[in-house]
């Protein structure tokens, strides 16, 4: 596991931890029934602020290989589920926002885009980051 302690954006050395959840196991990590009440991985979670570019982060940097495991369950833009579901809900956000081309969506954590394409087919600008 790797401590950030510089900015991940500017390298800026000025970096305050605002909030810590302490030790907490990963997101999305599903267990079978034999792996119930066994322990689970736990990581810090620390969010910090960059006061030289104004960027909040997450301090601690999990390996790839622990986070994303051989049974990482999601697919965003592979799953015909998920996308169906996508679509429905942007579909509502639009009419219940009168969202139009005067618009702007914007996404954190956009991954591949896949929400944010359903915004662009009914011409709405977007931007997913």
């Amino acid at each position: 596991m790797n401590n950030e302690t510089a900015c991940r954006s500017c390298g800026g050395k000025n970096i305050t931890t605002f909030l810590d959840l302490g030790k907490t196991p990963l997101a999305d990590r599903l267990v079978n029934m034999e792996q119930l009440g066994g322990e689970e991985p736990r990581f810090p979670l620390q969010v910090a602020f960059c006061n030289d570019c104004s960027l909040a982060q997450i301090l601690e940097t999990v390996p790839p290989e622990q986070l994303f495991g051989d049974d990482y369950p999601y697919f965003s833009s592979f799953s015909p589920a998920l996308l169906a579901h996508s679509k429905s809900n942007v579909e509502d956000l639009i009419d219940r926002r009168s969202l139009s081309s005067d618009s702007l969506v914007m996404e954190l954590a956009s991954n591949d885009g896949y929400l944010l394409q359903y915004y662009q087919e009914r011409g709405i600008p977007v931007l997913g980051i």
